[in-house]
């Protein structure tokens, strides 16, 4: 998403198990206070757009375990995010 007429954060990533390792699909991404949401593709990578804000909390959320496997939801909290963040993210299988 181009730049319009605001400063902008971009949150980008990939979700894997943390038992084998693997990409996880489908996993929903959230930008929490903003309801801003991706959901992971094939390779488990996610991508997210927002305002310049003073911290963020992005929510991991296995919304269809019947897919692949079912997974512990993780909240991360970012203090001062900067203008490009990408996270690595490890979820616990249930």
């Amino acid at each position: 998403m181009p730049q319009d007429f605001y400063p902008e954060l971009s949150f980008s990533g990939q979700v894997k198990s943390k038992k084998t390792g693997q990409p996880i699909k489908g996993i929903k991404v959230t930008l929490k206070d903003i309801e801003l949401a991706d959901y992971t593709n094939e390779k488990g990578e996610f991508l997210l757009f927002s305002e310049v804000i003073d911290q963020a909390t992005l929510r991991f959320e296995d919304v269809d375990s019947s897919e692949h496997g079912s997974y512990a939801s993780k909240d991360t909290l970012l203090i001062e995010p900067a203008e490009e963040i990408f996270l690595e993210i490890e979820l616990e299988e249930e």
